[in-house]
């Protein structure tokens, strides 16, 4: 009977969502093991993407584990942002300051969007260091963007939300959503240009 008990809390505590679990953890710290479970591996992976080795990754997810459960009650879900994406941005602002501390300020555009990185960051082999882009200066692009396109796209390939998500937060269709994000990506695409085109590296 005791052992069905025991079987049953189990139950109840792995299907229990992240948001209860980590709220939960407050009067039971042994409850935060089972969000560390769940996340310790993907986190892993997703640091030694940016950070390049298993060791650095370890630190900061670990570190990354700490912040996470030292800021627990500061944490207010909220619609299409629930405990993933809040910890998620944790663990990649963790590795960007160990990032900072090996390699300096340049280039870290690890933790953006495939896509994105490729609309931004398009220049050849041969060209130097300093073209490569930082977070600040994604973030300088973004606001060159028109009126409402800005913040869609940094919901969507900096943040990582899907489509449905970003529709929630902004409180408009997803078809409103993917109109945006395309018309964005013109627009960046033009704002690239024309920088290259200021260059001097651009010019013989």
């Amino acid at each position: 009977m005791l052992l069905d008990e025991s079987n049953e809390k189990r139950d109840l505590i792995a299907s229990m969502p992240d948001e209860e679990l980590l709220e939960r953890s407050f009067s039971n710290p042994r409850l935060f093991e089972k969000l560390l479970e769940r996340y310790e591996e993907a986190f892993l992976r997703k640091a030694y993407y940016i950070l390049g080795t298993k060791e650095a990754a370890q630190d900061a997810v670990q570190d990354a584990f700490v912040k996470i459960y030292k800021n627990a009650r500061r944490f207010r879900p909220q619609p299409g942002a629930g405990f993933k994406s809040w910890g998620y941005r944790i663990l990649v602002n963790t590795c960007y300051t160990a990032y900072k501390k090996t390699k300096g300020e340049g280039n870290f555009l690890a933790d953006l969007d495939p896509e994105f990185q490729e609309l931004v960051a398009d220049r050849g082999a041969g060209e130097r260091r300093e073209q490569e882009l930082n977070r600040d200066e994604v973030e300088s692009l973004l606001k060159e963007l028109s009126g409402g396109l800005a913040e869609p796209m940094r919901l969507h390939f900096i943040e990582g939300k899907p489509h449905a998500d970003v529709a929630r937060i902004l409180q408009i269709s997803e078809g409103a959503v993917r109109a945006r994000v395309h018309r964005a990506k013109q627009e960046l695409k033009e704002i690239m240009e024309k920088r290259k085109e200021r260059s001097p590296l651009s010019h013989p």
